[in-house]
Order: structure tokens, then sequence, then C-alpha cells
């Protein structure tokens, strides 16, 4: 059980800091009214989930509590300010990121090796709730698929 716990706390915490601590300068910037979404604004980081699953059955559910904020500007870039706790293990998402949406998708820093897709699961005005599934590298049968609900400042 406790290298299940390592395993699924490095996961997260590799998925998340990959995610949002990475800054790049977009070569090909966009026009700022291409980009019209909901997710575009300033947002609270609310409390989220990790859910491991092991060959397709479903092992555990960790909670993931976060504290900060995240912010998506309508140029297709980003910044996030936010911690987060993991298995009693606290870690900081600070920097700027590139996003671009791809129908029920938001890609974030597209074509680096940080790119990620994170589903929408719930697209509203004011709520955002935002889906990853990670592949453990060491053992391809793990997988662990975050959940983490934005909510507008």
């Amino acid at each position: 059980m406790k290298t299940l716990r390592f395993r699924l706390f490095a996961i997260a915490v590799l998925a998340f800091m990959t995610l949002w601590t990475s800054c790049s300068k977009d070569e090909n910037p966009t026009p700022e009214n291409e980009i019209s979404d909901n997710i575009v604004g300033s947002w609270e980081v609310a409390d989220g989930l990790a859910t491991v699953y092991d060959s397709g059955v479903k092992l555990a559910d960790v909670k993931v509590t976060t504290e900060g904020t995240m912010t998506f500007n309508n140029d297709g870039k980003g910044i996030a300010d936010f911690s987060l706790e993991v298995l009693d293990t606290k870690e900081v998402a600070k920097g700027g990121f590139t996003w671009e949406k791809d129908g029920f998708e938001i890609i974030v820093d597209k074509n680096t090796d940080n790119e990620e897709r994170w589903s929408r699961i719930d697209d509203e005005k004011n709520r955002q709730i935002l889906q990853y599934s990670k592949i453990d590298d060491e053992d391809p049968e793990v997988e662990v698929e975050f959940s983490l609900t934005l909510i507008r400042k």
C-alpha cells in the first residue's frame, strides 16, 4: 500500500506540475478576438479528485486539496498560481502556460513536451470541471484520472 501511495503521489505531482508550470513563447500568437470561451477569465481552483485504476479496475479515490487561482486569457495564454496537496504532500503550481480549445477539450502547452489534453466535463459560465487521465510510466496497467473544479472569481 505504501508503494501505491507513493506512485499515486508521484503521478499526481508530475501531471499537475508539468501542466501548469511551463512557460513558452507562442511563436504564432492567436488574435485576441479569436478565442471566446466560457473558460476565459480568473478562476479559483477548488478541491479535486484522483481516481486510481489498475487494469481497468478502480482501486481508490484520493482527494486533491487545492488553494489558489488560474487565469485563462483570451489570447490563448494563462497563469497558474495555486498549490495542491495529495497524500499529505503539498506542491505549488506557478507560472505561465498556453492553451487552446478543441471541441470539449482544453489543450495546454500544445506541441511541447508538456502538452496535455483536459476534457471539460462541465462547461458553464461560472464553473468548469476538467478531467485528465495519466498512464503510469512504470506500470502501463495503472491509470490515474484527475478531476479539478474551477469556480469563477
